[in-house]
């Protein structure tokens, strides 16, 4: 070979191997969000990633947006995957003109829906699923491969004819097989039951002891018992009671008289804080109706009454929940209602307490979530 051609051939190599390194280089980029860049899940599914030859970027997740196809585009990338902790999950996006066209939707890996809570297990499911949609498998064509394999076995004919009439016979062809593309799961339209949020469930139920306790007379011991159901992630719509249990007593010089509140009504509740967080406050507001029973006792000459009256009771409420399992959770709460009319109380004609000025419930409980 002449210097020119020989150094012609060497630029031609030395392209064709910049060519390669660009095209490596601008490979799938994917955006993995979590909780930190040290948790077990997150590392797993960053270094397994990478050794596929993907260019993987970790983002703290609470300064991400939660629609992940916004962040695909902020961050140029052709995949997304989010590690959940509450429950275990990994939700995962990928670019439809990347992963071979259809509507782009979010998968949902659970861990609850595949039986196991591993976190190993968790990732490998989410790594697999990148790779089947970020890295495409060449099929070989069944018919070429046959044609190659046809073409090469005349000419070993020919050339051992040539050679020797008594040359042994030609190895039967090598079919080449085909290549099965990967196992894609197929996307999800809707949540199921499984792998949603406790909040996107049909409701709660709740159950708390209670104390009652307004100026002017002793607090009150009670059992608060409620009902929420989820419009939205952070929009619940509730229905409560605060049932009496034991009557305060308020005493007069001309006798004493025993008081129970029953209290029933409902509002809306707001989450104040990220729904699938484990920790979150709640926030509300409503109406509900107070109903007082008195039963009194008088010294001589007055005598005592019993009876009831009802009120309207205008409320304000502050939660908290901590959750100890995806359907079970501790909860807290503090209302405020100002019934009106305002109650009183009178002891020989004479005004010895009022009611409801606040009336203030405070309870502590569980909240169980079917």
């Amino acid at each position: 070979m002449t210097a020119p051609r020989r150094l012609l051939a060497l630029s031609i190599g030395a392209l064709a191997i910049a060519v390669a390194a660009v095209v490596l280089a601008g490979g799938p980029r994917v955006v993995l969000l979590g909780r930190s860049a040290k948790d077990e899940t997150v590392v797993r599914i960053q270094d397994e990633l990478r050794l596929l030859g993907l260019e993987v970027e970790f983002h703290a997740d609470g300064a991400e947006p939660r629609d992940l196809a916004a962040v695909a585009r902020a961050h140029n990338a052709a995949a997304v995957a989010r590690v959940e902790q509450q429950p275990p999950e990994i939700l995962v996006w990928v670019d439809p003109a990347v992963a071979g066209g259809g509507a782009a939707a979010e998968i949902r890996v659970s861990a609850t829906a595949g039986g196991s809570s591993d976190p190993a297990l968790l990732a490998l499911r989410a790594i697999e699923l990148l790779r089947g949609r970020l890295i495409p498998v060449p099929v070989t064509d069944r018919s070429d491969a046959s044609d190659a394999t046809t073409t090469a076995r005349s000419e070993s004919m020919d050339a051992g004819a040539a050679a020797s009439d008594d040359a042994a016979a030609p190895r039967p062809p090598a079919v080449a097989r085909p290549v099965a593309p990967p196992h894609r799961e197929p996307p999800r339209t809707g949540p199921d039951e499984a792998s949603t949020p406790d909040t996107y469930r049909a409701g709660a139920i709740g159950l708390a002891p209670a104390l009652l306790v307004s100026p002017g007379v002793p607090p009150m011991l009670a059992v608060r018992v409620g009902a929420v159901w989820n419009a939205t992630p952070r929009i619940a719509f509730e229905a409560m009671t605060s049932i009496p249990t034991w009557a305060a007593t308020v005493d007069g010089t001309e006798g004493s008289m025993d008081l129970r509140v029953l209290l029933a009504g409902g509002g809306l509740e707001l989450g104040l804080t990220e729904p699938r967080q484990p920790f979150g406050l709640i926030a509300g507001a409503g109406l509900a109706a107070a109903a007082l029973f008195y039963d009194g006792e008088a010294t001589a000459p007055w005598m005592g009454a019993s009876g009831s009256r009802w009120a309207a009771a205008p409320f304000a409420s502050l939660g908290a929940r901590y959750t100890l399992r995806p359907a079970l959770a501790l909860r807290g709460d503090v209302l405020a209602a100002l019934l009106r009319p305002e109650p009183v109380l009178r002891i020989a004609g004479r005004e010895i307490a009022s009611v409801g000025e606040p009336a203030m419930i405070v309870s502590l409980g569980l909240e169980v979530r079917p």
